[in-house]
């Protein structure tokens, strides 16, 4: 009963939370969609100038050419986002074949769901809620100047965006990194994926296919949200029970190839 009661607080703030951090951006003036009280516009300054302040001091790193500049275009590259896909993998893996073999293919099961719920999360705030166009840093006129790393190198990078607000990379990850550390329990699944989520969501920040606020703002409030859903409630649960016969066909079919998924 009194977990059932820590559950639901839980839950509480963690929704109240995201919708209360949502709100301090978006109840602004101009292009923030916002109604223009004094109240509003003190929010609006405070995003405002946070977001091009940090920009400009980031972005402008990429000025002078070097292996800071090479090592940015890198991992700002479409095909770095495989990179911290497969981390997820990895971490996740650990989690899956480094506890008890009874628990190994409900892991599986759990791994399906959050990967289902990650992708729920981000298309729901992305098309239903967030319904509004707002430009990255090097999408936007006014704000100059500004270093398109696109326009230094020749394949493609990812340094500007039409729709930037949320992040959908930090986004994921955020929500990944609330998974693992509630089910994982331990520093050697929590510490890798919080820098996954740390460190690959620095990038289009400092190439400026992001503003600050699409991550601190757009994907905090995403997964402060989600996360205590599907974590404080019997959503995952039920939800993972539901997965674990099919989950459990398919590792009996690849058990023969692959002993690792064998229970006895």
């Amino acid at each position: 009963m009194e977990e059932g009661k820590n559950s639901r607080i839980k839950l509480a703030i963690g929704v109240i939370s995201g919708i209360l951090l949502y709100g301090s951006w978006y109840l602004v003036p101009g292009t923030r969609i916002g109604l223009g009280t004094d109240y509003q516009a003190a929010a609006s300054m405070f995003w405002d100038q946070l977001d091009l302040d940090v920009f400009y001091c980031v972005n402008g790193s990429l000025m002078a050419p070097g292996l800071w500049r090479d090592i940015l275009a890198v991992v700002n590259s479409r095909l770095f986002d495989l990179v911290p896909a497969v981390l997820m993998v990895v971490i996740y893996s650990f989690f899956v074949f480094s506890g008890a073999k009874q628990e190994m293919r409900k892991r599986i099961a759990l791994g399906l769901f959050m990967s289902i719920y990650m992708f729920v999360s981000v298309q729901t705030m992305s098309n239903l809620v967030f319904r509004f166009e707002r430009t990255s840093p090097t999408k936007t006129k006014s704000v100059s100047p500004s270093i398109r790393i696109s326009k230094l190198y020749n394949w493609e990078l990812k340094d500007s965006s039409k729709h930037s607000f949320p992040g959908d990379h930090a986004t994921v990850l955020l929500i990944f990194n609330g998974f693992v550390g509630f089910y994982g329990r331990k520093k050697r699944y929590i510490i890798p994926a919080l820098a996954t989520a740390t460190i690959f969501s620095l990038p289009r920040i400092i190439s400026g296919a992001h503003w600050l606020s699409d991550i601190m703002v757009g994907s905090f409030s995403t997964a402060l949200v989600f996360l205590p859903i599907a974590l404080y409630t019997p959503l995952t649960n039920k939800c993972v029970a539901r997965l674990e016969r099919p989950v459990n066909n398919m590792c009996d079919f690849l058990a023969r190839f692959i002993p690792a998924l064998r229970t006895d």
